[in-house]
């Protein structure tokens, strides 16, 4: 969904991992080096909506985020709410970023959606995946956030 969001912007950087679910993620930080990141966005559980309730998600985004925390005292992470797709109700994924939101709210993170940046024009022809206007439209989204910090949303 977001493989290209950091082609026109060197400030972002984008890690890519496939048809990952939201259980594995945590294992790719818990076993990757990634330096010392001043913030993360993740991007993820578009792929467990098909197949898992958002209970379940809702819980592996905790211990995905709760883990980062651990691993990664000092980073700004940002949870990015799944965008919507074809073949998946709305009102799930509408329940899904809720829960997403409650995660972040509990464990001091930040959370954003791009279902209220994007529009139908943004998705290629399988309605699952972003076009290059999409791409543009996440990678514009993902600057802004990444740019802003924690004490100037306090300020608001």
């Amino acid at each position: 969904m977001v493989r290209y969001v950091a082609e026109e912007n060197p400030e972002l950087e984008v890690e890519c991992y496939p048809g990952i679910r939201v259980d594995k993620m945590k294992d790719v930080i818990e076993q990757g080096e990634r330096g010392d990141p001043k913030k993360m966005i993740l991007h993820v559980g578009t792929n467990d909506l098909r197949r898992r309730s958002v209970d379940y998600i809702m819980a592996d985004l905790y211990d995905l985020v709760s883990s980062t925390k651990k691993r990664y005292p000092t980073v700004d992470i940002i949870i990015s709410g799944i965008v919507r797709f074809r073949n998946i109700n709305w009102r799930k994924v509408g329940l899904a970023n809720k829960a997403f939101e409650w995660v972040a709210e509990q464990l001091g993170t930040r959370y954003v959606d791009g279902n209220s940046w994007l529009d139908d024009r943004d998705f290629g022809r399988d309605r699952v995946h972003l076009n290059r206007r999409g791409t543009a439209v996440m990678e514009a989204l993902f600057a802004r956030v990444a740019a802003t910090t924690r004490e100037d949303r306090s300020q608001q």
